[in-house]
């Protein structure tokens, strides 16, 4: 038993070198770099690569190089920040600390850094569904790299990621000749490279251009390229990709037995992956293929599979094809009336498709006249009644035109009408708005008052007592009484506790300096008091505010940092303020073990109040949750403010 408690003791004691000697290694790697100040984007990628995607490391590095102004470190370090909030779907927090990076980089003079900014800006804007803002953010980059001379094989790399995602906005635009054209050049340069993986991606993105034009043969012929540089990376998800797209294009073309051989072995291999979309675009091609050869339960099965899974994942694209199959699946089956619900569903998914697309490209529309035509037309009418003729067309455009101006006067009459019920709606919303903004603001002045009544009982009354009465023992501490020792020390660590909670309900720092000062105070003591690692961060200018307005955001930062603390068990928690022109986000993140959003009980009195704040406020919150941690997002829109 002896042996097994040190044998423990030992590897508790090595875990704790282990991971204290790797903290040391990364502070050092990082002190050095910002210390000698290196200016080779190579050199720092390569030292930093490692830790390209820890928050905390690059915290770290953007904290050191603000020290000493290195702006090649701060946007390096923005830049990897900004991927963490991407990776995690908070696309505003990413795009603000990417345009920081950005300016930074523009500071520096530096081109890899404003390429790999405008980049990443480019794919948050086109995750977003904002077409023409991301391709301006791609030809931004594309306009540096081209006006740049670097040979340097990560300048190189970007710009080839840069055209590649230029053809890829191309191919969602459906300008697909466009969009083969820059992945051709994107291949060019990462041949260069010997860049295997995006040679592969290159290929397989011409071979879907190719096969959406309906040049299937083509299509086949990049589809088996990029399976070629697929097997050379020994990547089994590149293979399935490019296997499932050759299997789709042999679907097309009535292979369906080589089809089905195909895809088959690759239904458990996908599945093993975390990639909805193409795991729900290999079943729905093991479905299609089924249905093709006859075997409609087998069919049946995948098929709704895959759209169960497209419809969890909002897969519009996958969706259409699916109930289209189902469709057809249910014409075999002899059900029309099930068929044609079917149909009308997979219009309906295709009509919102075509809604999303930017089809504003499309400037070759023109009405053309066939002049032979005409003149006949001409000719006719004139061997006929030309003026009984002419009367007619007179009466029938008159009759139009005044079908038009009814119409249009109806239309004026209805357009009022319901303007002037929506503003009716309004004021009486409004007006109610006003009634809950009031009860709400005297609830929380009521609440201050009493905090501060509270406090100073505490303080002026409690605490004077407590002091008199340590006063009176300390002088009866020459009879050596340990008993009455003990009560003193049981003195200091209640009039401690008394001033803790004094301060903590009427905060000196919020009452006599900024919202910002007070924060960051509040953060330091919190961080001090508890086990929890509390940190606070601030981006941008700061914006003034009335006391009430801080003192409710103060109150919101304090409600959640103490559920952290309290219910989450967290070991870190990051409070942060950005300041956008005239909008304020405030973000409280954890990494405790979370809750369930949309449970009653999860909603407790603490959570209440954060949204009653927040109403009070009329700002936006936004709050996810998971296993490792949570995140509240509040928006606050400083002209909406009371």
């Amino acid at each position: 038993m002896k042996r097994y408690i040190t044998l423990s003791i030992l590897l508790i004691h090595y875990f704790f070198s282990y991971a204290q000697n790797k903290t040391d290694e990364y502070v050092k790697i990082i002190d050095d770099l910002v210390a000698n100040k290196l200016i080779s984007y190579d050199t720092i990628h390569e030292t930093l690569k490692t830790f390209e995607n820890d928050t905390v490391k690059m915290n770290y590095l953007i904290k050191k190089s603000r020290e000493v102004n290195y702006l090649l470190g701060i946007s390096y370090g923005l830049h990897g920040k900004g991927m963490y909030y991407a990776n995690r779907r908070i696309y505003k927090n990413a795009s603000v600390i990417h345009e920081e990076g950005l300016a930074i980089a523009r500071q520096a003079k530096n081109p890899i850094l404003q390429i790999l900014h405008l980049n990443k800006l480019g794919a948050l804007n086109k995750r977003t569904e904002k077409v023409r803002t991301a391709i301006d953010y791609y030809l931004r980059s594309l306009e540096i790299a081209e006006n740049t001379t670097d040979s340097s094989y990560y300048f190189q790399a970007n710009l080839g990621r840069t055209k590649n995602s230029i053809g890829s906005i191309y191919m969602i635009l459906q300008q697909y000749e466009k969009s083969i054209d820059y992945f051709n050049e994107a291949i060019s340069i990462h041949q260069k490279l010997n860049n295997t993986h995006r040679l592969a991606v290159n290929n397989q993105n011409i071979g879907v251009a190719y096969e959406e034009m309906g040049f299937l043969d083509k299509a086949f012929e990049y589809y088996e390229k990029a399976l070629d540089y697929d097997e050379q990376l020994d990547s089994d998800f590149g293979r399935i990709i490019s296997k499932n797209s050759m299997a789709q294009i042999l679907i097309k073309k009535g292979n369906y037995a080589l089809a089905e051989n195909l895809i088959e072995p690759l239904i458990p291999r996908i599945r093993k992956t975390e990639y909805p979309l193409h795991i729900s675009s290999v079943i729905i091609n093991y479905g299609w293929v089924n249905l093709e050869l006859g075997n409609l339960e087998i069919a049946t099965q995948y098929i709704n599979e895959a759209i169960k899974i497209s419809e969890e994942y909002n897969l519009q694209r996958n969706l259409v094809k699916g109930y289209t199959l189902l469709s057809d699946l249910e014409l075999k089956k002899q059900n029309p009336i099930k068929a044609l619900n079917h149909f009308k569903t997979a219009k309906k998914q295709n009509d919102k498709v075509i809604n999303d697309q930017n089809n504003k490209y499309l400037n070759d529309l023109s009405f053309k006249y066939d002049t032979e035509i005409k003149n006949n037309k001409i000719n006719r009418l004139a061997s006929e009644n030309k003026i009984v003729n002419l009367k007619l067309k007179q009466n029938r455009k008159l009759i139009y035109i005044i079908s038009i101006a009814a119409f249009l006067t109806l239309l004026g009459f209805y357009i009022a009408f319901v303007q002037r019920q929506r503003h009716k709606n309004q004021e009486i919303l409004s007006l109610k708005r006003g009634q809950q903004v009031k009860t709400l603001e005297l609830l929380m002045e009521g609440e201050e008052k009493e905090r501060f009544r509270i406090a100073k009982e505490l303080h002026d009354g409690v605490n004077v007592d407590l002091s008199a009465i340590k006063y009176k023992l300390t002088s009866l501490l020459e009879k050596n009484n340990e008993v009455i020792n003990e009560a003193v020390i049981m003195i200091d660590k209640s009039c401690e506790q008394v001033r803790a909670i004094s301060h903590n309900l009427v905060p000196p720092a919020l009452k006599n300096f900024s919202l910002v000062e007070a924060l960051d105070d509040y953060c330091s003591t919190t961080n001090a008091i508890h086990d929890s690692k509390v940190s606070f961060q601030t981006l941008g200018t700061v914006i003034d505010l009335s006391k009430k307005v801080e003192v409710n955001i103060f109150r919101i930062v304090q409600e959640l940092v103490n559920n952290s603390i309290k219910h989450a068990d967290a070991s870190e928690i990051v409070v942060q303020i950005s300041y956008q022109s005239d909008t304020i986000q405030l973000t409280v993140e954890d990494n405790g073990k979370g809750f369930a959003t949309n449970a009653e009980e999860s909603d407790g009195i603490g959570l209440k109040n954060v949204k009653s704040r927040v109403s009070y406020l009329n700002a936006k919150v936004d709050v996810t949750s998971d296993d490792k941690g949570t995140s509240f997002v509040i928006d606050i829109n400083t002209n909406t403010l009371a």
